[in-house]
């Protein structure tokens, strides 16, 4: 393969492997692909391999149109890569779940269907996506800046016709159209927890009501039983809470609570978890009496709801590279859960750690209560 990468003048490197439980490595994999793609083609179809994986590969190569659907999938995935990246976020996001997907699906729609038809539907889910009379002509459909060019190219070097292109097309809406049924049918686009969340954000509050609070407190009386009385209170905190404004929270919390800045160094988003811990312990002006007791209950309750199950994937990835085959005999109450917590709650590499005297002192206790019971 060096060889080939040598004679079309690019630099080698290596494959990127697509991991179907890693969700970011196909953007990856697809950006690889293209990358090396004159030197993969240049080898393919000149080696003779009788493997049937190569002959299937190099079938791929032979057909022209294989570059033009890897350009599309370039410009698909990224869209997918980013609502990914939101569920693999550590910090609480179920407040920011609802938008996202709505996000998500109005992205989705609006790469082949008429802006006019996704205006003039009441909700993005009653979209009629799949009438073609509201969706675009082919030359309008979204498969990216560089795809158009290439297939102009390629139809021009008399490569492909005009009825691969036509057929391209129809994979392209076939596409987008798979991908916003599984949306609707599999997201919980309509799910009171996610949608109703949305009072946590700071910027959205004016656009929720008290509804929104109560469906928490009904959902888990346990954790928030309330009186009718004391609702009534927590209605005016959620009233005075919609009064605030930015300025009211202080800069410093502000800039502790960003997530993402922007090149001059502005909050583009913000850890809500931040803000209300913040407004939990926000007095009226004047006296030590908290402004918000009950609502910041209610929202610290709702930041505890995970918005996916990506730290769980991560902590049974952490497992099995502790329990390898030659560590089988690990005990979960023993050495295997204290490696892990050491991982979990060691920030960077392992050699990068320098212990305090205190936990130098704390170990040397310990090793020494140890050795005397073992002996």
């Amino acid at each position: 393969m060096e060889k080939y990468a040598e004679f079309c003048n690019t630099e080698y490197k290596g494959f990127t492997k697509h991991i179907n439980v890693r969700w970011l490595s196909l953007q990856m994999a697809v950006e690889r692909m293209l990358k090396l793609y004159p030197l993969t083609r240049a080898y393919f179809l000149s080696e003779g391999l009788n493997d049937a994986r190569f002959v299937r590969i190099q079938q791929l190569y032979e057909d022209p149109m294989f570059e033009i659907h890897l350009l599309f999938y370039q410009a698909a995935l990224p869209a997918f890569t980013t609502f990914n990246m939101y569920l693999q976020r550590e910090a609480p996001q179920i407040y920011a779940m609802h938008g996202q997907m709505h996000n998500l699906l109005r992205k989705m729609l609006s790469k082949f269907v008429l802006p006019q038809a996704i205006r003039d539907s009441t909700r993005l889910t009653e979209v009629q996506y799949a009438e073609r009379a509201i969706q675009v002509e082919d030359s309008h459909l979204f498969i990216g800046l560089m795809t158009p060019s290439e297939i102009q190219k390629k139809l021009d070097g008399g490569d492909i016709t005009p009825g691969s292109v036509r057929k391209f097309c129809l994979a392209v809406r076939a596409f987008y159209s798979v991908t916003i049924a599984y949306i609707i049918k599999w997201f919980p686009l309509k799910e009171p927890v996610v949608r109703d969340s949305q009072f946590i954000d700071f910027f959205q509050k004016n656009n929720c009501d008290f509804s929104m609070v109560t469906t928490f407190i009904q959902r888990y009386p346990a954790l928030l039983a309330m009186k009718d009385e004391t609702l009534d209170k927590v209605n005016e905190e959620f009233v005075d809470y919609q009064t605030l404004s930015k300025d009211d929270i202080p800069e410093s919390v502000w800039k502790e609570a960003s997530e993402t800045v922007d090149q001059e160094g502005v909050g583009l988003t913000w850890r809500m978890d931040k803000i209300w811990s913040h407004l939990g312990e926000l007095t009226i002006p004047g006296t030590a009496v908290k402004r918000f007791p009950m609502l910041s209950k209610v929202a610290q309750v709702v930041l505890t709801i995970p918005h996916s199950n990506a730290g769980e994937e991560r902590v049974f990835s952490v497992i099995r590279k502790i329990k390898r085959d030659d560590r089988g005999m690990m005990q979960l109450e023993g050495s295997l859960s204290s490696i892990l917590m050491v991982k979990i709650n060691l920030p960077g590499p392992c050699y990068s750690y320098e212990p305090s005297k205190q936990v130098l002192k704390d170990a040397k206790k310990a090793t020494h209560l140890y050795n005397t019971k073992q002996l």
